[in-house]
């Protein structure tokens, strides 16, 4: 009869050990893994390298390591700008990445490693007010004004529209205390990446009609709480608490 191997032999004497340079940063990992209950444990050991400001700069694994002598690059790879913000990170899983940041420190451009530029663009005020990938404008943001028509539903210098990868949002009311009490999601008419034109009219005639519109509001209390949901199939949902609080 086949008995399986006790996880706790293997496990014994097996602990994780954790390496703390002088800045209290953690600089090594070792863990010891052993595949066979009578043999020896074997070392694993995870490194990072940190720059002079306390900064993951780079990182490896136990196999990458092993393989730092003959040149093998590190499983993480970031550099800072001035500002502390990263400005190229390299990942073995993820590939490459470059960030340009603005002078309010908003990311405007960024490449991947296949050299795909996505591009933001923000208003005077520094909101997104649009997104363009390899040059096709992906998404984009409207923000309500100060006019009587926004500021009667709490929308004044709220974002109350956005085209996005599957359709449109809009929200359109908000409560006294920010949150959104009617959303309101169209789709587009055809399965195909949009390329959203500038003006909104335009932007129209890609979404499905205004009669497949799928609208949801939502209810707070004095707490910001939501305290009810309807959906577009006008099913409620209500939810309640009791007086005493955690």
């Amino acid at each position: 009869m086949f008995m399986p191997r006790s996880p706790t032999l293997l496990c014994q004497h097996t602990p994780t050990l954790a390496v703390f340079d002088p800045r209290g940063l953690q600089v090594r990992t070792v863990s010891f893994c052993r595949s066979a209950e009578a043999g020896p444990a074997d070392e694993r050991i995870n490194r990072n390298s940190y720059d002079a400001m306390g900064r993951l700069q780079a990182q490896w694994d136990p196999r990458l390591w092993a393989l730092h002598s003959r040149g093998a690059p590190a499983n993480v790879n970031v550099v800072y700008s001035l500002t502390q913000k990263s400005v190229y990170s390299g990942r073995s899983d993820a590939g490459e990445r470059t960030h340009l940041f603005n002078d309010a420190q908003q990311c405007v451009q960024q490449w991947d490693s296949q050299s795909r530029l996505r591009l933001s663009v923000f208003d005077s005020s520094m909101r997104i007010k649009a997104t363009f990938e390899e040059g096709i404008c992906s998404a984009r943001y409207e923000y309500a004004d100060g006019r009587d028509e926004f500021s009667g539903h709490n929308q004044c210098g709220r974002l109350i529209r956005h085209d996005d990868s599957a359709g449109t949002q809009t929200f359109n009311e908000f409560a006294i205390n920010g949150g959104v009490t009617s959303q309101t999601r169209r789709f587009l008419r055809d399965l195909v990446e949009p390329d959203w034109p500038l003006q909104w009219q335009e932007r129209e005639e890609l979404l499905e009609p205004l009669t497949q519109q799928a609208t949801t509001t939502w209810v707070y209390n004095a707490q910001n709480d939501s305290v009810a949901q309807k959906d577009a199939k006008g099913r409620l949902q209500e939810l309640s608490a009791t007086r005493l609080l955690n």
